[in-house]
């Protein structure tokens, strides 16, 4: 896994048929897939994002949370937020579509790519 140097509040979270974070110095993370958080002594939970609507208990959990690291691996495309209460959401390659994706404030841009692996653009 890279490390993508990534840290910072969520200042913006919205759960709309993806999970969409804004973090305060600009960088988003969007993930239009189903996604696995887990918490250390508590069962995964899988949340399928594509279905249009996320618990309420989700939606205040990512609101307004430290993202302390994001990592991809990039031949994989597999995707991993790790928060300050110890929590790890995972994302998975999906095989039909861009599973997630990272832009920063630049204009550049890191997915994964239908099938695995990721592509970056920079600006």
């Amino acid at each position: 896994m890279i490390d993508l140097g990534i840290s910072g509040l969520v200042a913006s979270f919205t759960a709309e048929y993806s999970l969409a974070f804004e973090l305060i110095g600009g960088v988003a993370i969007r993930i239009e897939t189903e996604c696995v958080v887990a918490g250390t002594g508590v069962q995964a939970a899988t949340l399928d994002v594509g279905s249009g609507g996320l618990e309420e208990k989700w939606r205040v959990f990512f609101s307004r949370r430290e993202v302390e690291r994001v990592c991809v691996d990039r031949d994989f495309g597999s995707l991993m937020m790790e928060f300050d209460s110890g929590w790890i959401l995972k994302v998975l390659p999906s095989g039909d579509f861009e599973a997630w994706m990272v832009a920063w404030p630049d204009s550049a841009v890191l997915v994964a790519l239908p099938g695995g692996g990721t592509s970056y653009w920079s600006a």
